[in-house]
């Protein structure tokens, strides 16, 4: 009996914390929600000279996922379409990222205080790293860090910063 009651204790505390971890977690997402502007340096790969860009968003959030749409333009001839679809179980989030030549990346990772720290990878090259974060109201960073194919150096291909429009 005393094991039974033990448990239950237990299961009662746990809930109020699951609760707690997934209405955080909405709250978190839906920063990511409205539109968005802004520009910054992209690399098309690691070994490529930085190009001054200017990007668009959309965002919307629901209480477990996220989803970014949008395009950079730089030099007035290079455009591409990016978009990321993010989900959120248990604390741990999932998802694509659509915006390199090389195609869909895989992303994975958690969440650090206002930041997403997300592990990409892409079929067939070494992993990448991509960070989400919220470091003030109505405002985003977006940066992608992939190591340089010769010396395996970590090279930013992506340091956007956004506005909430």
């Amino acid at each position: 009996m005393n094991r039974l009651i033990s448990t239950c204790a237990a299961l009662l505390l746990t809930l109020p914390v699951s609760t707690t971890l997934q209405a955080g977690e909405a709250a978190f997402l839906q920063q990511f929600s409205g539109s968005w502007a802004g520009g910054g340096a992209v690399r098309l790969s690691p070994e490529d000279s930085a190009i001054n860009v200017s990007c668009e968003f959309h965002g919307q959030s629901t209480e477990s996922t996220a989803t970014l749409d949008g395009s950079c333009t730089g030099m007035l001839v290079v455009s591409r379409d990016i978009n990321a679809r993010l989900e959120v179980e248990n604390g741990t989030y999932s998802g694509t990222y659509v915006g390199s030549p090389r195609g869909t990346a895989a992303l994975a990772g958690d969440r650090e205080g206002s930041s997403l720290a997300l592990m990409m990878q892409w079929p067939g090259h070494p992993p990448a790293e991509m960070t989400l974060q919220n470091p003030a109201e109505g405002q985003m960073v977006l940066t992608t860090i992939e190591p340089h194919p010769e010396t395996g150096e970590p090279v930013a291909t992506a340091e956007l910063e956004l506005l909430r429009q």
